[in-house]
């Protein structure tokens, strides 16, 4: 690419890690509405079972704009709906407790134009948080009885609306069934390359903190084991297209449900 006045530009970024060259943009050319596709595998350590894979989809509304004079970006993150997936159970997440979530600003987001590097630093998922003094790093409740303790008691809110704290799972299948009440905290990191004005996709890696904080029922509340980050970077990406600038996350869910947003990791 060349520079103002006829200079060469930089080359563009070759990122090692997915073995992919990035396609380079004009100045602000990223701008808009996009659809992004944030896919997980985690491991969790059963007893007797063993190592089973876990994780999920999240489907996020991006509205990024550009700072003409800075020459950075600012984007906002709508989490729009998900899949959860298991290996050892089947749960059921309504369409609009995803929706639910609040909107969040990333921590850092460095884009460069010139070259087509990508890294958007804490994209941040409040599951029945809220009012917290630090999001980020705020102690979660260990159990349901710390729960009911300050400074957690004001930290849980009912965020899908349905008369019972934190968010509530149901799970139809599995070594435990019913419904339970948690809390959760979700933190992703998207690093990759720039596809031209109109595609981005790479890896992420995302961090969890969960804590089950009631069920339904008189049954014991029992914290689930703790989900891992699978060993296989590969087996966790993003993927990121443009959609209509006034579309909202319904179009983000039809360019899941059409395959616009990869069913697979865009790359080898």
């Amino acid at each position: 690419m060349a520079a103002a006045g006829g200079c060469p530009g930089p080359e563009p970024y070759y990122d090692d890690d997915i073995g992919v060259e990035a396609v380079p943009v004009g100045p602000g050319e990223l701008a808009g509405t996009f659809a992004l596709k944030m896919s997980i595998t985690t491991v969790t350590d059963l007893p007797i079972i063993g190592p089973q894979e876990g994780g999920g989809d999240t489907y996020v509304l991006v509205t990024r704009t550009y700072d003409e004079g800075a020459g950075t970006y600012t984007q906002v993150h709508q989490v729009c709906g998900g899949e959860i997936k298991s290996q050892n159970s089947v749960s059921e997440l309504p369409a609009s407790s995803w929706r639910a979530l609040e909107a969040q600003v990333p921590r850092s987001i460095e884009i460069r134009d010139e070259d087509g590097f990508y890294d958007v630093e804490g994209h941040l998922e409040l599951w029945g948080l809220a009012n917290m003094d630090d999001p980020w790093d705020d102690a979660l409740p260990e159990d349901d009885q710390q729960a009911l303790e300050e400074p957690h008691a004001s930290h849980i809110v009912d965020t899908d609306d349905d008369d019972h704290p934190g968010m509530t799972i149901t799970v139809v299948e599995g070594i435990v069934t019913g419904e339970f009440y948690f809390v959760q905290r979700k933190k992703t990191r998207l690093e990759g390359v720039v596809q031209g004005p109109d595609h981005i996709f790479g890896l992420n890696t995302t961090s969890f903190e969960q804590t089950i904080i009631g069920r339904a029922g008189d049954q014991p509340v029992l914290q689930g084991y703790p989900q891992q980050k699978h060993p296989e970077p590969k087996l966790n990406w993003f993927d990121e297209i443009r959609i209509g600038d006034n579309d909202g996350c319904d179009r983000v869910i039809e360019a899941v449900e059409n395959e616009e947003l990869s069913k697979f990791r865009p790359f080898d």
